[in-house]
C-alpha cells in the first residue's frame, strides 16, 4: 500500500533515517527483526501524551513545529483503526525527520534541548519501526516508499491551454478556506468584491468539463479542484471553451490530488479524482481526506468517489463511500458501492448489485468448486463469475479496476449466457456445461436470486 503525501520536506531536510542502519551496510531481509532490533525500539509504541509530555517537555518552550508533533501523539491515541494511525506516523516521520535535521542548529540557539532531542530521536526511531512494520520494507526503504505517490505528475495535455495557466497572485484568488468556528467553506468572489460562502454550482465555479449534468446523479460533481504540495485547495471554474483545465492552477506541474468537488452552502458532501489530466488513483485520495481532516472539516457524511480504467481501456469503475470507510480500508471498501462505465458510452453509469443463486446439474453432477461464469451479451470483455459453494450456491462477483480485483455484485442490466468451468492448470478453465438459452436478471434488480439447471457439456 502506498499514496500518503503531506507537506514536502525543506529543501535541505535530509531523511535521516539511513543514518539508522546498522554498522557495514543495510538491511536487505524484511522481517519483523530486521527493522525492530536494529532500531532498539521492540515492542515499544508511539508513547501516551502524559508520557510524551513528562520525556520532551524540559527546557524552552515548544515551538510550532514541536507543537504540531505532540498534538500528532495525542492524535494518534485517538484512533484504533490501522489506516488513519499510517497517516499519523506518516505525518509525524516527516515532522520528526525536519526537526532532527535542523536540531544541531537548534541546541546553540535554543539552550537546554539536549533532553528533548533525545525524546525526539526515540520517537523517530519508533515511528520508523512502526512504518516500516506497515508497509513491509526494511528502514533505509522507508525514504523511497513514502515518497513514492507523494504528488502526481500531469498525464495529459490540451493544445492551447498554457494560456489558461495561472501565477501565484491569480492562483491564490482561488484558494478555498475552511473556517473552524462556522464549519463553513469560504472563497473570494470577484463578482462580490470580498469572501464568501462556497456554493460551487454557482456562475462562477459550476464547470462544464465536470461530471454535473452526468447520466447518474449519483455520481455527479460541480467543480474542478487540486490539492497543492503545501496543503491549499484550489477551485474555481473549468471550461475547454476557454482551455481551463486542472491544469491551470499550477501551470502544469505536479500536485498532490486533483478531481471534482461538491461544495454547497459551504458545506462539502462529495469528491472524487476525477481528473482527465493529471488522473489520480483512487488510493491518493486518502491524502486529500487527511488534508481535509487537518484542517477540521468533518468526515462524516462526506462521499467519497474513486474512479479508475480497467487495464484495457474499455470502462470506467468507480467505488462510492463515506469517507471514514474509505479511510478505514485503505480505498479498499467491501461494503461501498461499485458502478461501471463502458468508455464508448453504450452503457450508461451501472452500479453492480448483489446477485447470487444456486446451480446444479442435469444429471446430478456435483458442481463445489467449479466457476459459474456469466457473459454479458452486450459487453464480452467483462469478467462476471462466481465459484461455487460445497451446497451449490454462489455469489456473483465482477472484475474492476487496475489491477483487476473482484468485487461482490453484477450487472443485472439484460441477459446472461451462464457456462460452467472446471478448473484447470493455471488460468486456464475447462468448459463442463451451460445454461439453455439467456439468464434474464431484471435492471437494477436487487439481491436476484438465480436458481440454474445445467445441461452437461
Amino acid at each position: 500500500m502506498s499514496g500518503f503525501g503531506f507537506d514536502p520536506l525543506p529543501p535541505k531536510a535530509q531523511p535521516i533515517v539511513r543514518d539508522l542502519r546498522a554498522p557495514g551496510g543495510a538491511w536487505t531481509k524484511v522481517s519483523e527483526a530486521d527493522y525492530l532490533e536494529p532500531l532498539d525500539v521492540a515492542g515499544k509504541d508511539v508513547p501516551g501524551l502524559h508520557e510524551w509530555l513528562r520525556t520532551s517537555h524540559d527546557g524552552p518552550p515548544p515551538d510550532s513545529l514541536e507543537t504540531r508533533i505532540t498534538e500528532l501523539v495525542s492524535f494518534y491515541w485517538t484512533t484504533t483503526n490501522e489506516f488513519q494511525k499510517a497517516f499519523v506516523l506518516v505525518d509525524l516521520y516527516r515532522r520528526l525527520d525536519t526537526w532532527l535535521a535542523r536540531a544541531p542548529q537548534q541546541t546553540t540557539l535554543r539552550p537546554g534541548l539536549q533532553k528533548r532531542q533525545a525524546a525526539m530521536l526515540g520517537l523517530y526511531k519508533i515511528v520508523v519501526a512502526n512504518l516500516c512494520k506497515f508497509f513491509k520494507v526494511a528502514p533505509n526503504g522507508l525514504p523511497n516508499m513514502l515518497e513514492r505517490g507523494a504528488f502526481k505528475e500531469m498525464e495529459h495535455w490540451e493544445a492551447g491551454e498554457a494560456v489558461s495557466y495561472m501565477n501565484a497572485v491569480a492562483r491564490e484568488a482561488t484558494r478555498l478556506t475552511f473556517d473552524r468556528a462556522r464549519q463553513l467553506w469560504e472563497r473570494y468572489s470577484a463578482a462580490a468584491g470580498g469572501i464568501v460562502t462556497v456554493n460551487t454550482n454557482d456562475a462562477e465555479m459550476l464547470s462544464g468539463t465536470s461530471q454535473a449534468g452526468w447520466d447518474q446523479p449519483l455520481l455527479e460533481t460541480d467543480a474542478g479542484y487540486v490539492l497543492s504540495l503545501w496543503g491549499g485547495l484550489y477551485s474555481t471554474l473549468h471550461d475547454g471553451g476557454q482551455h481551463k483545465f486542472h491544469s491551470q492552477y499550477m501551470g502544469g506541474k505536479p500536485v498532490v490530488c486533483a478531481g471534482e468537488l461538491t461544495i454547497r452552502n459551504g458545506v462539502l458532501s462529495r469528491v472524487s479524482n476525477s481528473s482527465g489530466h493529471y488522473r489520480p488513483l483512487p488510493a491518493q485520495l486518502n491524502r486529500l481526506l487527511w488534508a481535509l481532516i487537518q484542517m477540521g472539516v468533518p468526515m462524516a457524511a462526506l462521499e467519497v468517489i474513486g474512479m479508475e480504467a480497467d487495464p484495457a481501456g474499455n470502462r470506467l469503475y468507480c467505488l462510492k463511500t463515506l469517507a471514514p470507510d474509505f479511510l478505514g480500508t485503505g480505498g479498499r471498501s467491501a461494503t461501498a458501492e461499485h458502478w461501471l462505465k463502458r468508455l464508448d458510452n453504450q452503457f450508461k453509469w451501472f452500479r453492480l448489485r448483489p446477485a447470487e443463486g444456486r446451480i446444479r446439474f442435469a444429471n446430478g453432477r456435483v458442481v463445489a468448486g467449479f466457476i459459474v461464469k456469466f457473459e454479458q451479451p452486450l459487453d464480452a470483455t467483462l469478467d462476471c463469475r462466481a465459484t461455487v459453494k460445497p451446497d451449490g450456491t454462489f455469489v456473483m462477483q465482477t472484475a474492476v479496476g487496475n489491477p483487476q480485483r473482484f468485487v461482490n455484485g453484477a450487472m443485472c442490466l439484460a441477459g446472461y449466457i451462464v457456462r460452467v468451468y472446471m478448473p484447470g492448470q493455471g488460468t486456464n478453465l475447462i468448459k463442463v456445461g451451460q445454461v439453455a438459452g439467456t439468464i434474464a436478471v431484471a435492471d437494477n434488480a436487487v439481491n436476484p436470486s438465480l436458481d440454474l439447471l445445467v445441461d452437461p457439456a
